[in-house]
């Protein structure tokens, strides 16, 4: 189960490629048969205790619709969209019923924090609710307004590498603030 649900996340990682791919190709009234071979394998394997499942089937949701509505390449575009703003509702609504989603994370993988503790991972999660506004606009902007190239570097390779620069940095300021406070 563990590798079916680590090649569904690689299928998602890389949704912009395949999408970019079909249009290209010319099979663009074929998204729909890619929606379904990567929302299906989503819903079926999700953990539903843990809830970036909840984001994922609210994207998916938010992609058919879109894609009944508008067509399947436009809601095929707005994939990312939904994926920014399921996690922007997550990990916002986390710093107001607390504890924030990523003292939740940490406090799993580390047991139970210091106050100063859960003081930085409330401003990792605000760093990460900021970096999901932004993100889902540019991706909200290329999918309306930018051509399919634009559309396909950034969401399937730019926004990627922010998300693993942020997290990069992040560890490493984590890493000189355990060392400060131990």
């Amino acid at each position: 189960m563990r590798i079916l649900r680590a090649l569904s996340y690689l299928c998602l990682a890389t949704y912009p490629l395949w999408v970019a791919g079909l249009v290209h190709a010319g099979y663009s009234q074929h998204l729909w048969w890619l929606l379904c071979l990567f929302v299906i394998p989503q819903v079926w394997l999700a953990d539903w205790q843990q809830p970036r499942s909840y984001v994922v089937l609210f994207a998916t949701l938010c992609v058919v619709i879109g894609a009944w509505l508008l067509g399947p390449q436009a809601g095929a575009l707005f994939y990312p969209v939904w994926m920014n703003l399921g996690f922007l509702i997550l990990f916002a609504s986390s710093l107001w019923r607390k504890p924030a989603i990523i003292t939740r994370l940490a406090c799993a993988m580390e047991g139970e924090l210091s106050p100063a503790a859960v003081s930085y991972t409330e401003k990792v999660t605000i760093v990460w609710t900021l970096f999901f506004l932004l993100n889902g606009s540019i991706a909200w902007w290329t999918a309306t307004q930018a051509n399919l190239s634009v559309w396909t570097w950034y969401n399937g390779v730019i926004a990627y590498v922010l998300m693993a620069l942020i997290f990069t940095i992040e560890l490493g300021i984590r890493y000189v603030v355990k060392k400060r406070h131990h």
